[in-house]
């Protein structure tokens, strides 16, 4: 997991508790940016598949980057699914 904390030696008895509270909100904030990262991170995924599938519709259906968007944007409402396992479906579809 990492080093979040230290005490010199000699050191206090009174000097533990506040050590082992630094390191536990420093493990905490590290724990909290750790998820932000992967949710960023999955964000990035999910946007540059619907680039892609957008661009494939663009490509094959002659449509304009709006209305490729607005009709992955359709799919994704009247199937129920989300955007990106429609974009998803979408570039399997052409690159099979």
């Amino acid at each position: 997991a990492g080093v979040f904390g230290y005490l010199v030696k000699p050191f206090r008895e009174s000097d533990l508790l506040p050590a082992i509270r630094t390191a536990r909100a420093r493990f905490e904030e590290l724990s909290v940016l750790r998820e932000e990262v992967e949710t960023l991170q999955d964000a990035l995924a999910a946007r540059k598949s619907i680039e892609r599938a957008k661009g494939i519709l663009m490509k094959k259906e002659g449509l304009s980057e709006e209305d490729a968007f607005a009709r992955l944007r359709k799919a994704s409402q009247l199937s129920g699914r989300p955007l990106k396992v429609v974009a998803e479906a979408l570039i399997a579809t052409f690159d099979a």
